[in-house]
């Protein structure tokens, strides 16, 4: 972007095939060439109904085994039907993350209807957007080829997977609402970088901003990687000579204002239901409960992170690492040394060792191992930043297409910053369905196009080593799918009824008794509170707890205070409590009510009393079971 002020010239975009001028010349040439280039066009769309059919396989697949039974999901059901029925969040219903989230779903059942499969459906098609999102985003600085491999990833890896006991990392039914929404509004917002740093259009860069204003109102990561993205592009520009200071005050000064105007509407809107303090606060809720509380503190988020022990996780890395580096020299050095061979050795070589390499794949990665396969992807990351800056100071003025990769650089940003809630400890399971993802596309993004490219460019057998990669790359793939398919086909029990039907495990049975219990013996005019965490069963009876609070899990306790939450149970008091078995172990508190919360626990044992047992006695070992308790004043007496 010269400081003359005329529009930068746009980043011309490689063409995917390696005899793209070829094709343009002929295309001029005798006969032949009228039919070449409609079989060229048509091509295009290869990769996308590729994409498409392997989605609709998958949704196929998973159909109603999305949510786990008991853990997560319930909340995000629970709280979006009080708000659709009228109650106001953060004053009649806790949450400690930001308002968008629940006030969207609650939209959705406004208008749809309340039930499970409304939110899933609503869900789905966030999804599409992302998958959408994703594809354009990765066309910018990538052919066809390696952007529908990257695609094919995430729909195959990310988003239907179950690769825990409790399934609800993932898309459709993620354990909270705001990691898939702020990743959605981030990775917007990101293409809108993108567009920025190709066009030099201060449209998309405002587009940006409100994207990322939006993202401040779901949870800290994505937003707080996403304005890294915009800082980072925005000070590179100018150190680069290819904006001005003064062009790059106005550029942050136009992020700023845009990703203002959706926090003021939301701080109005709640300032009208509520004291303006407390309207404050729910607008940041997603800052202010990590910064406020001690819950980072907490045994899980740690190990979370790896830094529980951050010696031994570190070891491990830098051996995945190893691992990583010696596959690919290997390959590089095959596919550098194939050029002066004629095409049928090079083949031959390439495909002999891709076959060892999937053998030693097949016979080493246990189930045990799985989790750590992802564990050199910051590094990954990382290094893919180190090219994209040397791209963006090597050139700095120049739009050639082979500098293409600078447009990169959004993305690789915003992937590692991801990553940082997962710094020693990098993986695609639990929260890294959504952290994880970014960085893994581009890792695949780099080993089907970025280096097989360079390879070819280079005169070297790049086709050889893009074959070898995906090869790898599918291998690991199956392994997972492997455990997804475990997951689903435990899922033999049929939870709620109707729209609300989902598969669950074998903790289905139990609830589908408490659930008849509940309909039998606790009246459409009596509440229920379920402990500590199982919103679910809430929702599906449709019965309200009195409280604000949905969940009682280490988490909520460490946010809102124990003497606070039995304050609001004693003002409040349930007419039935519901305790379901649940090992917080992670947490470093196994039991509620005597690990943890035990002023709780035992301000439960002395106003209630046992009215029906499911299954094994909760918070005793590892047996799962339920009890089902009724308040001694009699209101919850009767049948």
């Amino acid at each position: 972007m010269a400081k003359t002020g005329k529009a930068t010239p746009r980043i011309s975009r490689r063409d995917d095939n390696a005899n793209s001028s070829a094709t343009r010349s002929g295309a001029t040439r005798g006969p032949r060439s009228s039919s070449y280039p409609k079989i060229a066009s048509n091509m295009r769309y290869v990769g996308p109904a590729l994409i498409a059919a392997t989605a609709l396989a998958m949704l196929w697949w998973s159909w109603r085994a999305w949510p786990d039974v008991l853990v997560d999901f319930g909340r995000e059901l629970y709280v979006p039907w009080r708000l659709a029925e009228g109650d106001v969040l953060y004053t009649e219903v806790a949450h400690f993350l930001g308002p968008f989230s629940p006030y969207l779903n609650s939209i959705w059942f406004r208008l749809f209807g309340t039930s499970l499969l409304t939110l899933a459906v609503c869900n789905i098609a966030i999804w599409i957007v992302i998958l959408l999102v994703v594809y354009r985003l990765l066309r910018l600085f990538c052919d066809r080829f390696a952007t529908t491999a990257a695609c094919l990833v995430f729909v195959l890896l990310f988003s239907f997977g179950q690769y825990v006991q409790i399934g609800n990392y993932n898309y459709v039914c993620p354990y909270t609402s705001e990691a898939v929404h702020g990743l959605a509004l981030c990775l917007i917002s990101v293409l809108c970088l993108t567009l920025y740093l190709r066009n030099g259009k201060r449209l998309a860069l405002a587009l940006g901003g409100v994207f990322l204003g939006l993202s401040l109102l779901t949870r800290p990561e994505p937003p707080v990687a996403c304005a890294a993205a915009h800082v980072v592009v925005l000070v590179g520009a100018a150190l680069t000579g290819r904006r001005s200071t003064r062009e790059t005050v106005w550029d942050f000064a136009i992020v700023g204002v845009a990703a203002l105007v959706p926090l003021i509407c939301a701080f109005v809107a709640m300032s009208c239901a509520m004291p303006v303090s407390q309207a404050l606060r729910g607008t940041f809720a997603a800052l202010y409960s990590t910064v406020a509380s001690d819950v980072t503190t907490l045994k899980f988020f740690k190990s979370g992170m790896g830094l529980d022990d951050p010696a031994r996780q570190t070891a491990k890395t830098l051996v995945w690492c190893g691992a990583y580096a010696a596959f690919t020299t290997v390959f590089l050095i095959a596919a550098r040394l194939g050029r002066r061979q004629s095409p049928a050795v090079r083949w031959s070589v390439m495909l002999l060792l891709s076959l060892v390499g999937v053998t030693i794949i097949v016979e080493r990665l246990s189930p045990a191992q799985l989790p750590n396969v992802f564990r050199p992807l910051l590094m990954a990351v990382l290094i893919f930043g180190g090219v994209a800056a040397w791209h963006l100071f090597r050139k700095p003025r120049s739009n050639d297409g082979d500098d293409a990769m600078r447009l990169a650089l959004p993305l690789i940003v915003f992937a590692a910053a991801m990553q940082g809630k997962m710094l020693l400890n990098q993986r695609i399971f639990h929260y890294g369905f959504t952290l994880a993802m970014p960085g893994t596309l581009l890792l695949v993004v780099s080993l089907t196009g970025w280096i097989p490219q360079a390879l070819t460019k280079r005169g070297a057998f790049g086709a050889g080593f893009r074959v070898a990669a995906c090869l790898m790359l599918g291998v690991i793939v199956i392994v997972h799918l492997r455990i997804v398919r475990n997951s689903f086909a435990a899922k033999t029990a049929i939870v709620g009824m109707g729209a609300d039907a989902f598969r669950a495990d074998a903790r289905g049975a139990l609830v589908n008794e408490a659930l008849a219990e509940i309909e039998r013996r606790v009246g459409t005019d009596k509440t229920l509170a379920v402990m500590p965490d199982a919103a679910m069963i809430n929702f599906l009876a449709r019965r309200r707890n009195p409280t604000p609070y949905s969940t009682y899990g280490p988490t909520e306790v460490s946010i809102y205070g124990e003497d606070i939450i039995l304050a609001s149970l004693e003002s409040q008091p349930p007419d039935f409590i519901l305790l379901v078995h649940k090992d917080t172990s992670e947490y470093g508190f196994r039991f509620f009510g005597t690990d943890y919360a035990a002023k709780i626990g035992k301000w439960i044992a002395t106003h209630y009393k046992s009215v029906k047992p499911f299954g094994a006695p909760p918070f005793q070992d590892q047996r799962f079971g339920m009890l089902l308790l009724a308040h001694t004043d009699g209101s919850g007496a009767g049948s």
